[in-house]
């Protein structure tokens, strides 16, 4: 539905966006994941029709749309503050866009209560929506985004005023909404777990690029250079020049290339115990720290050569300061570029 072809753009002689191309099939949830600053709002703003000083294309469904203004393209736009009218009910929030359109009052009618009873609000349409929570304001901003059915919802760090609990139940249901109204969307979050929650590709963006986009699944598993798994959380990175044991380990996996920069352990092939299948080998440790987290601990070792390594286990290995033996299957030993 949408396709980016080496989209650039500059503030001044500053370089926010660097060649960006992408593609968005219709009714796919896109994030664009990455740090403050790393171009993903501008990024938004750009195909939104809010910033027009870019070079490359951006097509939708074939045609090239920068010719037309934002309000003529179709997208609906969420953001981190709600906007919402404070004069006005959740009701008359919600019918805005559709009251513009011209739509008859009964269809009017008929679609935000649909709305919100798709939202969980059904019954608090009277209500001053200065008088909502954080939670309800933002399903109120979503449902009004959702109401004149636009061909790509686009949103800006849409939960991040929100506290950490409730930011997770909303992701999940953000998700099921889009889905069952069979809305594209982009989506712009620096928060992972956010991104991994309504995601159906991830886009991680560094410095104006696009590092890798993949499916969260594939993109956890298989991160394709350093900036990408240090930022998706992956800690066992070691530089391929200076950690002599990861070499050794790496070139055992055949993961080595000529172009690799940094070794990763990934966790997921870290286990106390020999995995039953695949190639692994058994390293002898020495327990640094531990840090209970209810159903799992997060575990520091000090491997060979001083090495150290960061997982998830159920149970401690040994007891701070004493030695402990770990096991790392081979095809968890990944060689990344820089």
């Amino acid at each position: 539905m949408l396709r980016l072809a080496n989209v650039t753009h500059a503030y001044g002689d500053v370089a926010s966006l660097r060649g960006v191309s992408l593609r968005l099939p219709p009714g796919e949830i896109l994030c664009l994941l990455g740090p403050s600053g790393c171009g993903k709002t501008t990024l938004l703003r750009i195909i939104a029709g809010l910033e027009g000083d870019y070079s490359g294309e951006i097509r939708l469904d074939g045609a090239d749309i920068r010719p037309l203004p934002a309000h003529e393209r179709g997208f609906g736009l969420m953001f981190q503050d709600y906007a919402l009218f404070p004069h006005m009910s959740v009701r008359d929030n919600i019918a805005y866009g559709l009251k513009r359109r011209g739509d008859r009052r009964r269809d009017i009618q008929r679609q935000v209560d649909d709305l919100l009873r798709r939202v969980g609000l059904a019954g608090l349409g009277a209500r001053d929506v200065a008088a909502l929570s954080g939670g309800q304001k933002q399903r109120v901003a979503l449902a009004r985004s959702l109401a004149p059915s636009p061909r790509l919802l686009m949103l800006d760090e849409p939960l991040g005023s929100l506290d950490a609990q409730l930011r997770d139940q909303l992701a999940l249901e953000l998700r099921r909404l889009l889905k069952e109204a069979g809305i594209g969307a982009i989506y712009v979050t620096h928060d992972r777990r956010e991104a991994f929650a309504i995601a159906d590709r991830i886009a991680v963006m560094d410095a104006g690029s696009i590092q890798q986009c993949d499916t969260p699944h594939r993109l956890y598993n298989a991160p394709a250079t350093a900036p990408v798994a240090r930022f998706l959380g992956l800690r066992n990175l070691y530089a391929r020049a200076a950690t002599a044991r990861a070499a050794q380990l790496a070139a055992q996996a055949k993961a080595l290339r000529k172009t690799t920069q940094t070794i990763l352990i990934h966790p997921r092939g870290i286990s106390l115990a020999r995995p039953a299948s695949g190639r692994s080998v058994e390293l002898a440790a020495t327990l640094v720290a531990a840090v209970f987290r209810g159903e799992h601990w997060d575990i520091r070792l000090r491997l060979e050569g001083d090495l150290p390594l960061v997982f998830s286990a159920r149970e401690l290995p040994a007891q701070i300061g004493e030695s402990a033996r770990v096991f790392v299957a081979l095809e968890a030993v990944l060689a990344l570029d820089s």
